[in-house]
């Protein structure tokens, strides 16, 4: 790797990198919707050129041409947009297409998403250094410190709730959130108990199960309940209907990115769900 490449690492690795002003990037494809929000906050939006599918927030962003689903990418399409750097999340992918950029002469910047409001922290200052802003990347971790020390107040005054998050796979079919997941750390920020242990990531689940482990709440996402045909059909599914939390009527409906995306807005993301997921 060239120069500015050992620096992203030294980004990555000890938070020491910075870039001088006449170097700042004029052409930024970012890769991650928390990535996007982040430059949004930053107030360095004037330099983005494209954004991937996850990139939904703020409106703005979705004036942006769009290079694919964050995972999976083309070099073509982001290269067509010729910029000098990509912020990539480190879930995007493949690493193949990310080797094909670098390999172009493009600077590669990879952050590593991690599902914890410190993760968050850290994840806006190391954008903040590769975008030359430090200054305001200090004000916006300020901002989102505060809003973080209020979602943790709310939350130790509250009781424990047993909980599910539900996503859809497909016509009918439903999956619950395992250990390791952003749902599953969402849910104990918010002060609530994941019922579904013992396993990683998101797997199906049946209405035997469901029964049995009793969640008094239901959290999913706006996307799975406009697959299931709205908030009506979603609880009559057989696989929701017979449990505690869809006979009362105990379900909280969030924007996907804004409750998982782990980005500036989670903290009050937590909160909103502390708040909803109790009577």
């Amino acid at each position: 790797m060239g120069t500015w490449c050992c620096g992203v690492a030294l980004v990555l690795l000890c938070g020491v990198f910075s870039v001088r002003a006449g170097e700042l990037p004029k052409r930024v494809v970012s890769l991650g919707g928390a990535i996007t929000e982040v430059i949004f906050d930053l107030g360095r939006q004037d330099a983005l050129v494209g954004r991937d599918m996850t990139s939904m927030y703020p409106p703005e962003a979705m004036r942006l041409p769009d290079v694919g689903y964050v995972r999976r990418l083309s070099a073509e399409g982001i290269l067509g947009l010729r910029p000098d750097l990509v912020i990539a999340i480190g879930e995007a992918g493949p690493p193949g297409v990310l080797r094909q950029i670098e390999a172009a002469g493009v600077k590669v910047a990879t952050v590593p998403g991690i599902h914890s409001f410190d993760g968050i922290i850290d994840m806006i200052r190391e954008v903040a250094a590769v975008l030359g802003v430090k200054e305001p990347g200090d004000a916006l971790v300020a901002r989102f410190d505060a809003d973080r020390r209020a979602a943790e107040a709310l939350v130790g005054k509250q009781g424990r709730v047993k909980a599910v998050y539900i996503m859809s796979q497909g016509p009918g079919g439903l999956a619950a959130a395992g250990e390791g997941t952003a749902a599953d750390e969402m849910l104990r920020l918010s002060g609530l108990e994941n019922v579904i242990t013992g396993y990683k990531g998101y797997k199906p689940v049946s209405a035997e199960s469901l029964i049995g482990l009793a969640p008094e709440v239901i959290v999913t996402g706006t996307r799975t309940v406009g697959m299931a045909g709205g908030p009506e059909k979603f609880v009559q599914n057989p696989v929701l209907s017979q449990t505690p939390a869809a006979k009362e009527g105990r379900v909280v409906v969030m924007d996907d990115m804004y409750l998982l995306g782990f980005g500036p807005r989670s903290a009050r993301a937590a909160m909103e769900l502390a708040k909803a997921a109790r009577p």
